[in-house]
């Protein structure tokens, strides 16, 4: 009988301890929000990973996300819900808002491949060596890989 409620005390202080995921959605949005956000020195963009090409996007508002190629790339990428959220934004504000995509990828022919099969003709950023992530140490979670940044690259 003592180990019965011996297991019981101690499955009940092991389940009172831990955190919702509503808790830990909330430290991460409130860790994240306002700050600034570090762009590698000169990232190189491309379009249909062959050509590069010159994105402007210093000084003015973006719109930044990441994408790791854990899991399916091409689901990740959700690239032409991204090309229609980015012509809707510019409709909406009357100027261009530059979207910016960085992808870590280890084989450039994967990526590729994505940008192909759905058409996209959008410069993003192949980073083969994660150097996005390694300045800012993005969230585990998705959801929280994509930002508004103002002029200063600060999360709005």
């Amino acid at each position: 009988m003592k180990i019965v409620v011996f297991i019981l005390i101690f499955v009940l202080l092991l389940t009172s301890c831990k955190r919702t995921q509503q808790e830990e959605i909330a430290d991460i949005y409130a860790e994240w929000m306002g700050k600034q956000i570090i762009m590698p020195q000169n990232p190189i963009f491309t379009i249909d990973a062959k050509d590069t090409v010159t994105v402007e996007y210093k000084n003015n508002y973006k719109i930044v996300m990441y994408v790791d190629s854990i899991g399916c790339l091409s689901c990740n990428l959700s690239l032409k819900t991204w090309e229609h959220f980015s012509h809707t934004v510019d409709s909406l504000v009357g100027r261009h808002v530059p979207t910016l995509i960085f992808v870590n990828v280890t084989k450039l022919r994967d990526i590729g491949m994505v940008l192909e099969r759905h058409d996209y003709h959008q410069p993003i950023c192949i980073d083969t060596k994660d150097e996005f992530n390694q300045l800012n140490k993005f969230p585990k979670y998705e959801m929280f890989r994509c930002f508004l940044l103002d002029e200063s690259n600060n999360v709005v």
